[in-house]
């Protein structure tokens, strides 16, 4: 099975025309055509891990700047749901996010900082969250879902 990946600023309101050259053997009979409605964004950044480097700031100690998570949506796109949102030692991946044993939900904090944006960002700090477990390393996961 062969699969197309259509960037979505090729396809334009009204009639479009799609002119596949399949030198493989494809049948073309048999293409089916999907498009996406949502896009799923996901972001799982420790406390440890440093701040991006476009927040870097010169002759400035490297460990007093805070990690954050950035999460962007496609141009034209905004969030529209937060799937998953915890502060502690969440597990799992895009997708099968799951509380760990230490967890805060922050699933509202996340909807007010990015509801209805194109892209939003969020300081790891325990002073924006509640400290669900002192002295354990803590993460923060999102799972967010961006439409047109």
């Amino acid at each position: 099975m062969f699969r197309y990946h259509i960037p979505r600023t090729w396809v334009h309101l009204g009639e479009n025309l799609l002119v596949l050259h399949e030198e493989l053997g494809g049948d073309p009979s048999k293409f089916s055509l999907l498009t996406r409605t949502g896009q799923e964004i996901c972001a799982h950044v420790s406390e440890a891990d440093p701040p991006r480097v476009d927040s870097w700031k010169p002759n400035q100690v490297f460990n007093s700047q805070i990690p954050e998570v950035r999460l962007n949506c496609e141009q034209g796109w905004h969030f529209n749901m937060i799937n998953f949102a915890s502060f502690g030692t969440p597990r799992g991946n895009c997708g099968t996010f799951s509380p760990g044993i230490c967890h805060v939900n922050v699933t509202s904090i996340v909807q007010q900082a990015c509801i209805g944006q194109e892209r939003c960002a969020i300081p790891i700090s325990t002073t924006k969250f509640d400290d669900p477990c002192p002295q354990v390393l803590r993460s923060l996961a999102i799972e967010a879902l961006c439409s047109a």
